[in-house]
């Protein structure tokens, strides 16, 4: 309640306030998601880009994960609701995230042709999935 409300709410006012409050802390627990679909579209971005070939794009996308990660972990640091989906999944999605992006490097590295291929653009959205599917499950929380 701000310093210019009335002390004394009436019943519905009550109501009117505890929905209002309940919406601010559900949107303000959604962040988790949006942070995650950042996060799935910078890695996206890294393996098509890193893995196209072509001089120019390599050279934006190969900072793109020094750049966007201590700015999501900034972002995330911050956050001062976290919603009950996000605290239950977060380590799970993150573990798998971790996982699945270590095991596509070196898929990538060794087993996948040079160039800009089917494959590469399959396990570029392999390596965003577990962030795509927390995301979801936060966002429709």
């Amino acid at each position: 309640m701000t310093d210019n409300q009335d002390p004394h709410l009436s019943p519905h006012g009550a109501l009117t306030e505890i929905d209002r409050v309940n919406a601010r802390a559900r949107q303000a627990a959604r962040w988790t998601g949006w942070l995650w679909i950042a996060a799935a579209a910078t890695v996206f971005a890294f393996y098509l880009g890193t893995g196209s070939g072509i001089e120019t794009v390599v050279g934006i996308a190969a900072p793109l994960p020094l750049v966007v990660t201590p700015a999501l972990y900034l972002l995330e640091a911050r956050r001062r609701v976290i919603g009950r989906v996000a605290a239950r999944i977060e380590r799970p999605v993150a573990t798998a995230f971790v996982g699945v992006v270590v095991i596509g490097t070196v898929v990538k590295l060794t087993v996948l042709p040079a160039g800009l291929t089917v494959w590469l653009v399959v396990f570029g959205l392999a390596m965003a999935l577990p962030c795509l599917v927390g995301a979801w499950r936060v966002l429709r929380a």
